[in-house]
């Protein structure tokens, strides 16, 4: 629990949102409930099946690897060149590595046959977005309270995600801001692309609805390499996935990612840590 008025603050903020979430979402499901009878018709479907295949796959993922290992490798190697090491080495690095996916992710947007039909980011995101945001939050808290009573419960090792860490023990301001546009901005715009509006919606033509949903899910939580957020991660990208799949338009989860992410910065610098 935080100790600071500051802490308290934002904690009583972040309730709120919380409170909001869980109206949000009894809203949705008991108006999607009260509508389910009295559609006249079926709608077409917000997010058409895209028809790849596992080559298109294999290539957008290879070319997302190997995007992100060149910058990687790249920038560390001029960043300890020009004498850089520590915490600044890590941020930029790891900024080099989003940066470098998603010009990945770009080039099999533009140079592949598939690539043209990918879904680019639409006007008309604000609202769903944010309401993506706020009904997140619930399950998401939820479910980390108990994943983390089960693992003290079996005395596994609460490890945190290497970003979450450097939050906490930096205090230079311009590397400061540097991590919050990483977390907030680019972040969110490359794994958006990649798993949502790449790797989901690839798998979501070849094979059935839930499967493509979860198994992008899964791999979105995997590459974050924390198994104490593992849970929380696999289940935001089932959410945003649902969201993505509801709206057609790949702006409503990249602006939920963003919000979600700013919202976890913004309580770290207010001290709540859990």
């Amino acid at each position: 629990m935080p100790t600071t008025p500051v802490g308290k603050v934002f904690a009583g903020l972040e309730l709120l949102m919380v409170l909001g979430g869980l109206v949000l979402l009894w809203r949705h499901f008991l108006g999607a409930r009260s509508t389910r009878d009295t559609r006249p018709a079926a709608a077409p479907p917000a997010l058409p099946r895209w028809r790849t295949g596992g080559l298109d796959i294999a290539t957008l993922v290879w070319l997302v690897l190997c995007g992100g290992i060149l910058f990687q490798v790249t920038g560390m190697g001029l960043l300890r060149a020009i004498g850089l090491e520590g915490t600044r080495l890590l941020v930029i690095v790891s900024a080099c590595f989003q940066l470098g996916m998603l010009v990945g992710c770009l080039c099999y947007m533009r140079f592949t046959t598939t690539g043209r039909d990918y879904d680019r980011p639409r006007k008309g995101f604000l609202l769903a977005g944010t309401a993506t945001f706020l009904m997140s939050l619930p399950p998401v808290f939820s479910l980390g309270i108990g994943w983390q009573a089960l693992m003290n419960l079996f005395g596994i090792p609460i490890d945190q995600q290497e970003m979450i860490a450097l939050f906490k023990n930096t205090d230079n301001l311009p590397l400061l801001g540097l991590m919050i546009a990483l977390a907030a901005l680019l972040a969110p715009l490359t794994e958006e692309l990649i798993f949502r509006a790449g790797l989901f919606r690839m798998l979501h033509g070849q094979v059935s609805r839930w499967s493509a949903i979860l198994l992008s899910a899964a791999l979105f939580g995997v590459i974050h390499g924390s198994l104490a957020s593992f849970p929380q991660l696999a289940l935001l990208g089932i959410i945003w996935a649902l969201a993505y799949e509801r709206t057609g338009n790949i702006a409503v989860p990249m602006l939920a990612h963003a919000l979600y992410n700013l919202n976890t910065v913004i309580l770290l610098l207010a001290g709540i840590e859990s």
